[in-house]
């Protein structure tokens, strides 16, 4: 029968063709862990580059938020709390995302100088940064000098920063920060703005008064009227309220507790008689925790003595005198005695031809103490006059009676003065170590080009 002839093949795979087989797989599969090896490498560098990147945004969106000044203040130092300019040290960045402790985060964050010939970056020292000290102890106070810091370019770093949601090292950076005003300069720059540089412009240097740090005193009409009436009342001939002469007095000064306080008094003067108002000091003292301005608004005595005004500052902290001259009005209603019904007349100098007249006699001596810590903006040594004819006209000085002490200029109230208003921002992020290894003991203070990883550019106002 045939199936007693069937022969069942049990014979397998040759070596040979084992071989063959692996040979075969390995062709195929070789490249395919090839391609996942490469795909996980990518996946990995991508996300490494979208770390960075989101990094450098939000420290980007971050600087949104400060002014220059503020930055320098955290930058140079970034551990003091105590400092008004920022009673929580360095928040650009979490701190705890730069250093465990914050003798980590002072040493990783700094300002830089840099110098474009050998494109060397240096740290800054307590000579060359950005914010000045002056005292000691509860005393020291940090300042920030505008005119000084007019069209310089920042740089600031900070050193082994982790990404947001993660601390391991595959996640670091350092950071450096470059904060550019000169393309918006008459300078440097490459902008205009109706012919004029966007941070050349003259602006008003004369902001909204802050109640909390700027302090300021008016004097009104009733005041002196109040002061004519007692001088009367001491036996003073007066004819009218030219005859009286003023003196004024603030000063400012400090209290066991560091507070600011600002003192005001006013003394008017005729026929060898004297009144002082407020007639409470007290009255005229006022405290800050902070100061940054004094305002003084005070109506002209146009009698041959006219005015005498002191500002003496004992604080050692720079600050703004603005110091202004009021054009006597109606609505001041200041009423003086007359000997003929209703016996009482109002003083008002709002006629454009006697103002003038008034004011080219205008008699004013001005005391400045300390001149260096003190910056001026007066309409003092203008004649109002000019400003009723013609409202936008820049002050100048006109008045030969009203002397100014040296080391002084007259400034308008208005300003002339020009500040960076407009910064270009670089946000350059290289590998944890590059900065630190270009700045610290024995560096070159060149971030070589292969330690870059990314740049993120924008602007801050």
């Amino acid at each position: 029968m045939l199936r007693g002839n069937r022969r069942m093949n049990n014979k397998g795979m040759t070596l040979v063709e084992l071989l063959i087989a692996i040979t075969i797989l390995a062709i195929i599969v070789v490249p395919l862990l090839h391609a996942f090896v490469s795909s996980a490498r990518v996946n990995r560098k991508a996300k490494h580059s979208q770390k960075l990147t989101t990094m450098g945004q939000d420290i980007m969106e971050g600087l949104k938020a400060y002014s220059v000044e503020e930055l320098a203040y955290e930058f140079d130092y970034p551990t003091v709390s105590s400092c008004s300019a920022h009673p929580s040290g360095f928040q650009l960045i979490k701190p705890a995302l730069v250093g465990a402790s914050a003798s980590e985060v002072a040493s990783r964050v700094m300002e830089l100088t840099y110098n474009p010939s050998g494109h060397k970056y240096e740290k800054v020292t307590s000579a060359n940064q950005s914010i000045t000290v002056t005292g000691a102890g509860p005393s020291i106070k940090y300042e920030f000098d505008k005119e000084a810091t007019k069209d310089k370019t920042f740089y600031f770093a900070v050193t082994n920063v982790s990404a947001e949601d993660s601390t391991s090292g595959s996640y670091k950076a350092d950071i450096l920060i470059k904060v550019d005003p000169t393309k918006y300069t008459s300078s440097g720059g490459t902008i205009s703005n109706n012919s004029a540089q966007h941070n050349d412009k003259i602006m008003a240097d004369l902001y909204s008064m802050d109640t909390s740090k700027d302090a300021f005193y008016i004097e009104a009409g009733t005041q002196l009227t109040n002061a004519y009436n007692e001088l009367l009342g001491k036996g003073a001939v007066i004819d009218d309220a030219e005859d009286i002469s003023k003196k004024i007095e603030v000063t400012v000064a400090e209290d066991a507790s560091h507070n600011k306080k600002v003192t005001y008094k006013f003394k008017y003067s005729a026929g060898g008689y004297n009144v002082e108002y407020p007639t409470n000091p007290a009255l005229s003292t006022l405290k800050y925790a902070e100061l940054e301005n004094v305002y003084l608004f005070y109506l002209p005595s146009y009698g041959s003595l006219g005015d005498e005004i002191t500002y003496n500052n004992t604080t050692g902290q720079k600050l703004t005198f603005v110091l202004v001259k009021r054009q006597i009005t109606e609505a001041d209603n200041i009423q003086v005695p007359d000997p003929t019904p209703p016996h009482n007349m109002p003083y008002k100098v709002d006629d454009p031809s006697l103002l003038n007249t008034k004011e080219l006699g205008y008699n004013c001596k001005v005391n400045i103490t300390p001149t260096d810590k003190t910056t001026l903006r007066t309409n003092v040594k203008t004649n109002l006059s000019t400003l009723i004819n013609n409202p936008g006209a820049i002050l100048t000085d006109t008045l030969a009676f009203v002397n100014l002490p040296s080391g002084i200029t007259n400034e308008s109230v208005a300003g002339v003065k020009e500040e960076d208003r407009i910064f270009d921002v670089t946000i350059d992020i290289y590998e944890p170590g590059t900065i630190e290894a270009a700045v610290g003991p024995g560096g070159t203070g060149q971030l070589p080009a292969d330690k870059h990883l990314i740049t993120v550019t924008g602007n801050m106002n």
